[in-house]
């Protein structure tokens, strides 16, 4: 299998992006069941509507795939992709550690989960998770572009951490809110 040409690649894309959009209606129906009382946590709107953009990314860079075009011009789209949702959830991360914090009666549960959501190691995980599926897709663009380096293989490993991530927030939002 070639790891720098799309057409090799079509399969994947397909049940990738399908893959992606079904995980991001499940966010949409987590958000919408449990919605008041996301809202009721300073930083649950932010890993709900980050894990909605990192869904997003993984459905986008799928898609690209799947777009006849040369390797030149998907490197380029794949790394642009990559590199725009990093810098957009490094962005927000930085937003949400400086929103203010609820006070304490707003915030449902034991003091420990409360104290563990505002520190700046939480902060940095949440928004690592976010970042590292979007590196993962601007190396693989680096890579293909440069016809070197594993190319397209890279789109793959960025597809799967993104998947993780999101499934774990989907967790969250469906079923850790609720105890």
């Amino acid at each position: 299998m070639n790891a720098y040409d799309p057409d090799a690649w079509q399969n994947l894309a397909v049940a990738t992006a399908g893959a992606a959009a079904a995980l991001a209606g499940l966010i949409f129906v987590a958000v919408s069941l449990n919605l008041a009382k996301i809202l009721s946590f300073a930083r649950l709107p932010w890993r709900a509507g980050s894990t909605l953009g990192l869904l997003l990314v993984v459905l986008v860079g799928a898609l690209l795939v799947l777009v006849p075009m040369d390797h030149t011009a998907l490197g380029i789209t794949l790394a642009v992709t990559g590199l725009l949702y990093c810098t957009l959830a490094i962005l927000a991360g930085l937003r949400q550690a400086a929103a203010p914090r609820r006070p304490a009666a707003a915030v449902s549960g034991p003091d420990s989960e409360r104290e563990y959501a505002h520190s700046a190691v939480a902060r940095a995980y949440h928004v690592l998770s976010l970042c590292v599926p979007a590196l993962l897709v601007l190396v693989g663009g680096i890579s293909v572009l440069a016809e070197a380096g594993g190319g397209l293989y890279w789109l793959v490993a960025g597809f799967i951490a993104g998947f993780v991530v999101a499934v774990l927030n989907a967790w969250v939002l469906l079923v850790e809110i609720e105890r």
